[in-house]
């Protein structure tokens, strides 16, 4: 039996591909990133268990931190990597984790990945829209109540309804019409920043009377709501951006040079997920502090009181918030829409077997039945410390190998890089930590945060000290261009446009 190849079809292709053309910042990394972070699904529940126990200065601080630490820790290597060879994740993450084991980890995880994706923006467009119009007192609020079927609960049938159509509305925009999404919602990213500007300008005046139960307004480093506050905010945005971080590949790949991936991202990951955080944090304590009687409304809902559609529905209101649930609403599409574009792709790729039309569509559907349908898709802090744990300790090993090699891509390894495997696996059961704490009633293992940031840097201590024991795997020499030709391999066409999504 023949020995599979060193470089598996997917990644010579990719290898062997024409460059992409090479743009500035302003026209590549910053605003996809920006566009990125205006998304409903990033701020909406950043407040959530954040400002009920540290209030908000803590939480700003945080929202700062992580950004830094998205910049350093995610965004910069993939980014620099993508940038010194024109390839995209799939051929940078080949140094690391090998030929063979990037093909899974940076083509089929992050497929899986994207289905995730999908589903928060489809069913955050469907909720929110649904919002709106009964703000406008166009639809009965208790007609969004979830129903139980069989012990199973699932989302009310007006939900139900509403959201599988435009599911596959948004799957067939992603299969056939990604590029003029990505044109149009480089002009219409402004209206969501928009509303989020006014819906902060509206909370301003309840701000100064925020006080959340248990917080201590003059608490100091040591205070535990305050540590607490602090940390949960840096999980929720690392998590959330652990997978954009090492799309920056892709981004990386068109950029012209070393300072527009600094400027690209310092503008639109630092600041503009610290900035969108802020305006959202704040809006949300201002809708708060606006309203009498808070202790008695925290009793009620719970935690759900610090989400930034409560803050909508309670802080505003009316005619003005149900224009903004439907902006939001709508805005949500657009990532959904990348998604089923890039998970389709990604799956084409390792499954050829089926057209992309096809996985697209089979990745709706699974979408839709096992997270919109049953409302797992709407709760972001799961996904973003799932997520946060399988993709940080990812972009932890790929800096390890990064500064192994002083900056200079390896190339390709053979098969799979134990090295960059174990790290991996070691890193993701680190992130995990608080995610199986909550499922067993483990109470200190919940605290064990910010649980994305251990997890990225228990993967660049394993992979740091394999390396140096000698486990990893050779490089493999690039092929010849005659050699894909030969194969006749042709170019992806996921990789003809990069997604931060």
């Amino acid at each position: 039996m023949a020995d599979p190849p060193a470089v598996p079809p997917a990644l010579l292709a990719a290898l062997e591909s024409p460059p992409l053309e090479r743009r500035g910042w302003l026209r590549s990394v910053a605003p996809n990133y920006i566009g990125l972070f205006f998304w409903v699904v990033y701020f909406d529940q950043l407040g959530r268990q954040a400002l009920s126990s540290g209030g908000l200065g803590w939480s700003i601080l945080g929202a700062m931190t992580a950004g830094l630490l998205c910049y350093q820790f995610l965004y910069y290597v993939p980014a620099m990597w993508g940038m010194r060879t024109g390839r995209p994740l799939i051929v940078v993450a080949a140094s690391t984790f090998g030929a063979t084991g990037s093909a899974w980890i940076a083509g089929v995880a992050i497929g899986l990945a994207q289905v995730v994706w999908f589903a928060a923006g489809a069913s955050y467009a469907t909720d929110l829209t649904l919002e709106g119009f009964i703000a406008f007192r166009l639809l009965d609020p208790r007609l969004l109540d979830p129903v139980s079927l069989d012990g199973i609960t699932l989302m009310s049938p007006v939900f139900l309804v509403t959201s599988l159509p435009w599911c596959v509305v948004t799957a067939i925009a992603g299969r056939y019409l990604v590029r003029v999404i990505a044109a149009l919602m480089s002009v219409l990213v402004v209206f969501p920043a928009l509303m989020l500007g006014l819906a902060a300008l509206m909370t301003v005046g309840g701000v100064g009377d925020f006080r959340p139960p248990g917080a201590d307004p003059a608490a100091g480093p040591g205070d535990p709501g305050s540590l607490r506050a602090f940390a949960l905010i840096i999980q929720m945005i690392f998590g959330f951006f652990a997978t954009a971080g090492l799309m920056a590949a892709d981004w990386g790949a068109v950029s012209r040079d070393s300072s527009d991936i600094r400027l690209g991202g310092w503008v639109g990951v630092t600041f503009a997920s610290w900035i969108v955080a802020t305006l959202a944090l704040m809006t949300v304590a201002g809708a708060l502090g606006g309203l009498k009687g808070l202790p008695a409304l925290v009793r009620g809902p719970g935690l759900d009181a610090f989400t930034f559609r409560a803050a909508l529905s309670r802080g505003i209101g009316g005619t003005p918030a149900g224009l903004m649930f439907l902006i939001f609403g709508l805005a949500s599409l657009a990532p959904a829409v990348f998604a089923a574009h890039l998970f389709g792709q990604r799956f084409a790729a390792a499954w050829p077997g089926l057209s992309p039309t096809r996985w697209t569509f089979l990745g709706t559907a699974a979408a839709w039945a096992l997270l919109i349908a049953t409302g797992w898709a709407s709760r972001l802090e799961s996904i973003f410390s799932i997520l946060g744990a399988v993709f940080a300790p990812t972009a932890g090993a790929m800096a390890a190998d990064y500064v192994r090699a002083r900056g200079a891509w390896p190339g390709p390894r053979r098969g799979v890089n134990p090295a960059g495997l174990v790290a991996w696996a070691v890193g993701m059961a680190v992130g995990l930590v608080p995610t199986i704490a909550d499922a067993t009633g483990w109470d200190r293992g919940t605290q064990f945060q910010p649980a994305a940031v251990h997890g990225f840097m228990a993967g660049f201590l394993v992979y740091t000290i394999l390396a140096r024991l000698g486990a990893e795997s050779p490089v493999s020499p690039i092929p010849k261009p005659a050699e894909a030709s030969a194969a006749g391999i042709g170019f992806p066409s996921w990789q003809g446009r990069p997604s931060a999504s």
